[in-house]
């Protein structure tokens, strides 16, 4: 953790003791919890709802979303390889959207087209928006290479 922000989480006794109890060390490793995973969830929905509209130009209904979320400390490491996987094309995304110019690729002489993770700090965060097979969208977002969250609408 960087000093300044030691600095300023030891600053408040309120803050600092919530912080203390999302953060448990037990026996085996650490394992990371957040005390208001409802309002953590809305947050994260409306992120992702931003990352689609940019991406897909789809602007998508709140109330629709899933989401999903969990820390470094208590995945396995096929659980971030897979979540890491970038999605086959299924459904091409719209013409004009920046996904169909930026965020779709090929690799090698596979003929599939791919989605691709959209690096916004290289080790700090990243996303990446598309389309399910079913038609449903879907965004993965990536913080600090610790916390991996999902969001899908329906």
């Amino acid at each position: 953790m960087k000093e300044r922000t030691r600095k300023i989480i030891n600053q408040s006794s309120g803050f600092s003791s919530l912080i203390k109890k999302q953060v448990c060390v037990i026996k085996d490793g650490i394992v990371c919890t957040v005390s208001f995973p409802n309002r953590f969830r809305r947050v994260l929905a409306k992120i992702a709802v931003g990352h689609s509209c940019y991406a897909n130009d789809v602007l998508l209904d709140l109330d629709k979303a899933e989401v999903g979320f969990d820390f470094l400390p208590n995945l396995k490491n096929e659980e971030i390889e897979a979540f890491n996987d970038c999605p086959e094309v299924t459904i091409m995304p719209e013409l004009g959207s920046r996904s169909i110019g930026s965020h779709v690729a090929l690799f090698g002489s596979d003929p599939t087209p791919y989605y691709l993770w959209d690096v916004i700090q290289e080790g700090r965060y990243r996303y990446l928006a598309f389309v399910d097979a079913n038609g449903n969208d879907s965004v993965r977002i990536v913080v600090d290479e610790f916390l991996y969250a999902v969001v899908n609408f329906h």
